[in-house]
């Protein structure tokens, strides 16, 4: 589930594919369509951070003509692995203790997200205020 030659490259495409079949086989609006790239999702640690810090380029890959993305990183897993405060063990920061960070990415993805999920929306909104 994991093997991509080249992960953003390879989620664009998967994009690709769906939102024309939306609107070519359904004729879905593209104003109502909304893609998520799964972060988190059939990806590793160092793919989730790629999509992450490439999003932009992932973007300007997929024609959204007016559909919006949506990036879905919340408190996960790979967000632990960052935070990691003993770099010894395995041990992550639990999903409640990454609302922080989430905040950070949040102001981070900014200029490549339309729409961002999150936990914490006090947290995420403060950041995206402070970015904006």
């Amino acid at each position: 589930m994991t093997d991509y030659d080249d992960v953003v490259e390879d989620v664009a495409a998967d994009l690709r594919r769906a939102v024309g079949s939306l609107k070519q086989r359904y004729g879905v609006a593209p104003w109502r369509i909304v893609v998520d790239p799964g972060i988190g999702f059939a990806k590793t640690f160092d793919q989730n951070v790629t999509l992450l810090r490439r999003l932009a380029d992932l973007k300007a890959e997929v024609p959204l003509e007016g559909a919006g993305l949506l990036v879905g990183h919340s408190r996960k897993g790979f967000i632990g692995h960052v935070l990691q405060r003993d770099r010894r063990t395995d041990d992550t920061i639990p999903a409640h203790q990454r609302d922080v960070a989430t905040a950070g990415a949040c102001a981070a993805i900014v200029p490549a997200a339309d729409i961002v999920r999150v936990h914490n929306v006090r947290a995420a909104r403060d950041a995206l205020a402070l970015a904006d």
